[in-house]
């Protein structure tokens, strides 16, 4: 048996995500597109609370590819999309790979407001860990985040944190 088939579907679209965002950063747009519409295609059979989490990370992804290939239109329509599902239905699953991705996709789609939440929540995560250079790179990207949204004082010590 393979290690894959350990993997919980969830697991298995985190990683397919994950991948999807290698690709596009490497600008590879051909595969991205193909993982991403995979990982679309999952979360929408996925049973229904774990799609409302997962459906709208997919579309940012997609948005974003969208964005790269030119398809303004489309991309404006899937991030119209997947921010409506956000405010809708706040996400529940804490994983910190989801909390990582979700706060990558919409700070790149410029939803700095929506994306402060995940990343304290990876901050949080973090704060278990023992990785400083990790939780620096976390506190810098919460920073702009609030930055980019004009809450200066709250992009000096994000979180509560001193």
């Amino acid at each position: 048996m393979s290690a894959c088939a350990n993997l919980t579907a969830c697991e298995k679209f985190l990683a397919i995500v994950c991948l999807a965002s290698r690709k596009l950063r490497e600008g590879d747009l051909m595969r991205a597109d193909l993982l991403l519409r995979a990982a679309l295609a999952m979360a929408q059979k996925a049973p229904p609370e774990l799609a409302r989490d997962l459906t709208p990370l997919a579309l940012c992804y997609l948005s974003l590819l969208r964005r790269r290939q030119a398809r303004t239109d489309e991309s404006r329509q899937l991030r119209e999309q997947a921010t409506t599902a956000l405010d809708n239905h706040p996400p529940s699953l804490q994983t910190a790979l989801f909390q990582l991705l979700m706060a990558s996709a919409l700070r790149h789609l410029g939803e700095y407001r929506r994306a402060i939440p995940f990343i304290e929540q990876s901050i949080q995560v973090e704060r278990e860990g023992n990785d400083p250079v990790a939780m620096a790179e976390l506190l810098c990207e919460a920073g702009e985040c609030y930055n980019r949204i004009g809450l200066k004082d709250h992009a000096a010590a994000p979180c509560g944190l001193p």
